[in-house]
């Protein structure tokens, strides 16, 4: 070999090798400016989602409540309420629940402690970053939480509600166990739910475990809006613009510390869904003192904004395609009668009781049952 062609193939190793790694070098560079850009991105949200914080409370199992200045509280991002007047308390309807309470109000699980938020202020739950990672690599498109509320042939329910397009329901109310139903998998939810509905619009209340939401599988007490069927439209709790939050130190999103345990004891709440009779926001409250929690302004709407069709309770869970559904309620089928008069035993199933309607004259009264529908998609034991 001469020693031209020596050192020509000595150059071509030499670019090869340079070659390579430059190649190597770009494509770290490319992903890392990636990684990067997306950090920002991150970034930017959480600036946008969590509002300044007069005070912060963090709770036993570390999530963060921020004390933000009422009027600059994430429902009011939506350009719909840019004239929108804050409502800072409600009436509920007469006639709800028929006992008085039992000792304890279940609400007072809920509060926040130290008294919650200072006056002036209401508590937001902190976005973090692993909250917003989780959601991502959920759906590429949650900005809605669509993928959180499926409605593909996975979702299973059961429970009842009545329609009546001839009558104007104004909301509910019921007495309902609180318990923690197993998911199987983080992409699972297992709830129990009222709610209101006309045509698209839909606003829900109760509890649900959904670990993809939150980031553990605890019984969490919800609330949840939609305008077009979650199309475009709709948000959990107070994640993002819709749900005023009201109560200083009761959040909407807050997980249940205290259930029921099966064949004990019962930690039974009731819960209002009603719209106020004035403004026609539609309210959240809960409890024996009818504690108002929040609500969702009558602007937000535009088939709900007078009154409702169809009004109903029911349970419902999901699972993915391939994952096995979790548990409903307790996982207990209703077998066993109750002192002898064949009501289950709500010490060993989860129920909905005491279920009311609210109609034009804002008084609750039980369903009528010709205008009841069952809504189960399920078959139960008897």
């Amino acid at each position: 070999m001469t020693l031209l062609m020596f050192t020509l193939l000595a150059l071509l190793s030499s670019s090869s090798i340079i070659l390579s790694y430059n190649g190597v070098y770009g494509g770290r560079t490319t992903l890392m400016t990636m990684e990067k850009e997306e950090d920002l991105e991150l970034e930017r949200q959480l600036k946008h989602l969590n509002k300044p914080a007069i005070k912060s409370i963090k709770m036993e199992h570390g999530e963060i409540y921020d004390c933000v200045d009422f009027y600059k509280q994430p429902a009011f991002d939506n350009p719909l309420l840019k004239n929108h007047i804050p409502e800072m308390s409600s009436s509920v309807p007469r006639e709800t629940l028929e006992e008085a309470s039992p000792g304890l109000d279940p609400i007072d699980y809920l509060r926040l402690d130290g008294g919650g938020c200072p006056s002036g202020t209401v508590p937001i739950r902190r976005t973090t970053k692993e909250d917003l990672i989780r959601w991502k690599s959920y759906s590429n498109t949650s900005k809605n939480f669509l993928h959180f509320l499926d409605e593909g042939p996975r979702k299973h329910f059961a429970g009842y509600q009545l329609k009546d397009e001839g009558l104007k329901y104004h909301g509910g109310s019921m007495g309902m166990n609180i318990v923690s139903p197993s998911v199987n998998s983080d992409n699972q939810y297992s709830a129990g739910v009222m709610y209101a509905q006309g045509g698209l619009n839909h606003v829900q209340v109760e509890w649900h475990v959904n670990p993809k939401l939150y980031g553990d599988r605890k019984p969490h007490f919800f609330g949840h809006w939609t305008v077009d069927g979650s199309q475009k439209t709709g948000c959990f709790n107070a994640l993002c613009s819709g749900f005023v939050q009201v109560n200083h130190d009761l959040p909407i999103g807050m997980a249940f510390p205290k259930i029921s345990t099966y064949g004990g004891e019962t930690v039974d709440l009731p819960v209002f869904l009603f719209q106020e009779k004035n403004s026609k926001n539609w309210w959240v409250a809960a409890g024996y003192n009818n504690t108002n929690i929040g609500y969702w302004p009558r602007e937000l709407f535009n088939s709900i904004t007078e009154s409702a069709p169809i009004v109903g309770w029911r349970g419902e869970v999901y699972a993915p395609p391939g994952e096995q559904s979790p548990e409903m309620g307790n996982g207990h089928y209703p077998r066993r009668p109750f002192f002898g008069r064949g009501y289950p035993n709500p010490r060993k199933t989860a129920y909905f009781r005491t279920v009311r309607v609210y109609g034009e004259d804002n008084i609750g009264r039980g369903p009528n049952d010709d205008s009841l529908q069952d809504l189960t998609d399920v078959k139960l034991n008897s």
